[in-house]
Protein backbone atom coordinates (compact mmCIF):
# COMPACT_ATOMS: atom_id res chain seq x y z
CA UNK A 1 0.00 0.00 0.00
CA UNK A 2 1.25 3.46 -0.91
CA UNK A 3 1.88 5.87 1.97
CA UNK A 4 -0.27 8.98 1.66
CA UNK A 5 1.31 12.40 1.97
CA UNK A 6 -0.06 14.99 4.37
CA UNK A 7 -1.45 16.96 1.45
CA UNK A 8 -3.42 13.96 0.14
CA UNK A 9 -4.76 13.25 3.62
CA UNK A 10 -5.58 16.93 4.12
CA UNK A 11 -7.71 17.01 0.96
CA UNK A 12 -9.80 14.11 2.33
CA UNK A 13 -10.20 15.35 5.92
CA UNK A 14 -8.05 18.14 7.43
CA UNK A 15 -8.85 17.20 11.03
CA UNK A 16 -7.80 13.56 10.56
CA UNK A 17 -4.64 14.62 8.69
CA UNK A 18 -3.58 16.88 11.56
CA UNK A 19 -4.43 14.18 14.10
CA UNK A 20 -2.14 11.75 12.24
CA UNK A 21 0.65 14.35 12.31
CA UNK A 22 0.23 14.77 16.05
CA UNK A 23 0.09 11.01 16.67
CA UNK A 24 3.24 10.41 14.65
CA UNK A 25 4.98 13.29 16.43
CA UNK A 26 4.00 11.86 19.84
CA UNK A 27 5.51 8.48 18.94
CA UNK A 28 8.70 9.80 17.36
CA UNK A 29 9.02 13.02 19.41
CA UNK A 30 10.67 14.55 16.33
CA UNK A 31 9.09 17.26 14.23
CA UNK A 32 11.61 16.75 11.42
CA UNK A 33 11.05 12.99 11.22
CA UNK A 34 7.28 13.47 11.20
CA UNK A 35 7.54 16.06 8.43
CA UNK A 36 9.76 13.77 6.34
CA UNK A 37 7.43 10.80 6.79
CA UNK A 38 4.36 12.76 5.64
CA UNK A 39 6.31 14.74 3.01
CA UNK A 40 5.29 18.08 4.44
CA UNK A 41 6.97 21.04 6.12
CA UNK A 42 8.05 21.24 9.72
CA UNK A 43 5.86 24.32 10.13
CA UNK A 44 2.77 22.24 9.26
CA UNK A 45 3.71 19.77 11.98
CA UNK A 46 4.43 22.55 14.47
CA UNK A 47 1.08 24.18 13.75
CA UNK A 48 -0.80 20.90 14.25
CA UNK A 49 1.06 20.19 17.50
CA UNK A 50 0.42 23.72 18.78
CA UNK A 51 -3.31 23.42 18.03
CA UNK A 52 -3.43 20.02 19.70
CA UNK A 53 -1.69 21.30 22.84
CA UNK A 54 -4.00 24.32 23.09
CA UNK A 55 -7.33 22.55 22.60
CA UNK A 56 -7.02 18.82 22.04
CA UNK A 57 -8.55 16.96 19.11
CA UNK A 58 -11.48 19.39 18.86
CA UNK A 59 -9.08 22.19 17.95
CA UNK A 60 -7.57 20.38 14.95
CA UNK A 61 -10.31 21.36 12.49
CA UNK A 62 -10.03 24.25 10.04
CA UNK A 63 -10.29 27.70 11.59
CA UNK A 64 -12.38 30.55 10.24
CA UNK A 65 -10.70 32.77 7.63
CA UNK A 66 -12.82 35.72 8.73
CA UNK A 67 -10.87 38.62 10.25
CA UNK A 68 -11.15 38.93 14.01
CA UNK A 69 -11.40 42.74 13.86
CA UNK A 70 -12.70 45.19 11.27
CA UNK A 71 -10.18 48.01 11.49
CA UNK A 72 -11.76 50.24 8.88
CA UNK A 73 -15.45 49.82 9.69
CA UNK A 74 -17.54 52.89 8.99
CA UNK A 75 -18.88 54.37 12.25
CA UNK A 76 -22.59 53.88 12.92
CA UNK A 77 -23.15 57.67 13.04
CA UNK A 78 -21.87 58.03 9.47
CA UNK A 79 -24.00 55.09 8.29
CA UNK A 80 -27.02 56.72 9.94
CA UNK A 81 -26.33 60.05 8.20
CA UNK A 82 -26.04 58.35 4.81
CA UNK A 83 -29.25 56.40 5.39
CA UNK A 84 -31.22 59.44 6.61
CA UNK A 85 -30.03 61.49 3.62
CA UNK A 86 -30.98 58.67 1.28
CA UNK A 87 -34.44 58.45 2.84
CA UNK A 88 -34.93 62.22 2.79
CA UNK A 89 -33.75 63.02 -0.75
CA UNK A 90 -33.66 59.65 -2.58
CA UNK A 91 -30.81 61.07 -4.65
CA UNK A 92 -28.05 59.13 -6.39
CA UNK A 93 -24.63 58.32 -5.04
CA UNK A 94 -22.89 61.38 -6.54
CA UNK A 95 -25.58 63.81 -5.38
CA UNK A 96 -25.52 62.22 -1.92
CA UNK A 97 -21.76 62.67 -1.83
CA UNK A 98 -22.06 66.37 -2.67
CA UNK A 99 -24.87 66.86 -0.13
CA UNK A 100 -22.85 65.22 2.64
CA UNK A 101 -19.88 67.36 1.66
CA UNK A 102 -21.92 70.49 2.42
CA UNK A 103 -22.61 69.01 5.87
CA UNK A 104 -18.86 68.59 6.44
CA UNK A 105 -18.66 64.85 5.76
CA UNK A 106 -16.49 63.92 2.79
CA UNK A 107 -17.42 60.49 1.42
CA UNK A 108 -16.85 59.25 -2.11
CA UNK A 109 -19.85 57.96 -4.06
CA UNK A 110 -18.41 54.45 -4.00
CA UNK A 111 -18.16 54.60 -0.20
CA UNK A 112 -21.80 55.62 0.03
CA UNK A 113 -22.72 52.73 -2.26
CA UNK A 114 -20.69 50.33 -0.11
CA UNK A 115 -22.40 51.59 3.05
CA UNK A 116 -25.85 51.12 1.53
CA UNK A 117 -24.93 47.70 0.18
CA UNK A 118 -23.57 46.55 3.56
CA UNK A 119 -26.73 47.70 5.31
CA UNK A 120 -29.13 46.06 2.90
CA UNK A 121 -27.07 43.15 1.53
CA UNK A 122 -29.08 43.34 -1.66
CA UNK A 123 -28.27 44.38 -5.19
CA UNK A 124 -27.62 48.03 -6.02
CA UNK A 125 -30.84 48.12 -8.02
CA UNK A 126 -32.85 47.30 -4.90
CA UNK A 127 -30.86 49.82 -2.85
CA UNK A 128 -31.94 52.54 -5.25
CA UNK A 129 -35.59 51.68 -4.60
CA UNK A 130 -36.89 54.21 -2.07
CA UNK A 131 -39.47 51.77 -0.67
CA UNK A 132 -36.80 49.44 0.76
CA UNK A 133 -35.56 52.02 3.27
CA UNK A 134 -36.71 51.69 6.88
CA UNK A 135 -39.25 54.29 8.04
CA UNK A 136 -37.50 55.13 11.33
CA UNK A 137 -34.14 56.01 9.74
CA UNK A 138 -32.24 53.31 11.61
CA UNK A 139 -29.22 51.67 10.01
CA UNK A 140 -30.33 48.11 10.65
CA UNK A 141 -32.90 46.55 8.36
CA UNK A 142 -34.73 43.37 9.45
CA UNK A 143 -34.41 40.70 6.80
CA UNK A 144 -37.58 39.16 5.43
CA UNK A 145 -38.05 35.57 6.57
CA UNK A 146 -39.24 33.31 3.80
Amino acid sequence: MKDLTYYELYKKDPRIARLLLVTCWQKSNSISATARYFKTTRNSVRKAVKRYKSGGEENLGDLSKRPKHLYRKTPDEVEGKVLRLRKKTNSGLYASSKELETEGLELSPSTIGNILFSIFRWSYKEILDFKTLPKDGSTKVPMDSD
